[in-house]
């Protein structure tokens, strides 16, 4: 309910005093986070607050990103054929194309994404920052949330998918190996998980992503299912120091360091960084020589901004690399070379 509808509903109860003792304070729900259902205070219960700018933090190929954004977008899981009651008649907006119909109804009408590569490269946040950007909310799943038991996978799989589904959610499946995994003669166990799985992935119609670094032990049939898949690679260092700028640049003393796009809203490296910012280019450019993935280098922004903000300190180059070597004690620093030499 909007905010109009909640005052309405409110000067009505106002109005009719004799019947609030029999309004519950009260109201049942499903908490995505806890995975249950629960009760809530009435009081506590607020609109969705949506991150809209987490899209832009996103640090991947533009084109593709718009692409999978589209996709999701457009993607009405309802458009899917039959109703629950009957598999006979099919309902189709005429504001939008119908689907592609599998050639037996009801089969094929999701959208399965598959985000795979190293750990720390966007994975998780692509879903997450893609359900912020339509408004969808996100139901965020492990392996172990839907049972690793042939017995439990299929009854919990089929009842997240309906929910998933009637709410217009996007589901998060992380490191989700251990249902896509090639399947083997000899592990009878986990063959009957991947099949139970790619069972029901057929007949779902709303949208998952899916995120796993191991894309060369998956399932052939797996393979066969997926709509979309984009493939993370380790960051290079033009990515690292573009990772760099977004996470220093939320420290209000730092935000010099980027510039905000007012058409665009997106974030823009600065030409120049103010006088009075303790880290300037030559410091960025330093930073992004540490192969650090996206996770490794927010850990160490964390860090730092805490030891500094505790001790009073500037945040400095050599603050931020003594961050970096106590968070991740095995990273490495590529070699120093001057561009300017082979120009």
């Amino acid at each position: 309910l909007g905010e109009t509808d909640f005052q309405k509903n409110k000067q009505y109860m106002e109005s009719r005093p004799e019947d609030i003792c029999f309004i519950s304070a009260m109201l049942g729900g499903y908490a995505l986070k806890n995975k249950m259902w629960m009760e809530f205070y009435i009081e506590d219960v607020e609109p969705m607050i949506w991150n809209d700018t987490a899209y832009s933090h996103l640090v991947y190929d533009d084109q593709q990103k718009d692409l999978v954004l589209s996709f999701v977008q457009n993607h009405n899981p309802h458009h899917a054929s039959a109703s629950k009651a009957s598999s006979s008649a099919t309902t189709v907006s005429n504001s939008r194309p119908a689907p592609l119909e599998d050639v037996i109804v009801g089969k094929g009408q999701g959208l399965i994404i598959l985000l795979s590569g190293p750990p720390g490269t966007g994975k998780t946040l692509t879903a997450e920052a893609v359900a912020d950007r339509t408004h969808r909310p996100l139901f965020y799943l492990q392996a172990e949330d839907l049972g690793i038991s042939a017995s439990d996978l299929g009854a919990n799989i089929k009842r997240v998918f309906e929910m998933a589904t009637d709410w217009n959610a996007v589901i998060l499946l992380d490191e989700a190996d251990v249902f896509m995994a090639e399947r083997n003669p000899n592990d009878i166990r986990r063959n009957e998980l991947v099949s139970i799985f790619l069972r029901e992935l057929e007949y779902f119609r709303g949208i998952i992503f899916l995120t796993t670094n191991l894309y060369h032990t998956i399932d052939a049939a797996f393979r066969s299912r997926v709509s979309l898949h984009l493939l993370f690679q380790s960051l290079s260092r033009d990515a690292r120091e573009t990772v760099w700028r977004k996470f220093l640049a939320r420290i209000p003393e730092l935000k010099s360091l980027v510039t905000q796009d007012e058409e665009t809203d997106e974030d823009v490296p600065a030409k120049d960084v103010a006088l009075d910012t303790p880290l300037g280019e030559a410091d960025i450019y330093q930073l992004s020589l540490w192969q650090l993935n996206g996770r490794e280098i927010k850990n160490a922004v964390r860090m730092v901004q805490s030891w500094c903000g505790h001790k009073g300190y500037a945040m400095t180059l050599d603050r931020l690399e003594s961050g970096i070597k106590v968070t991740n004690p095995h990273a490495s620093k590529e070699q120093d070379v001057d561009k300017d030499l082979y120009d």
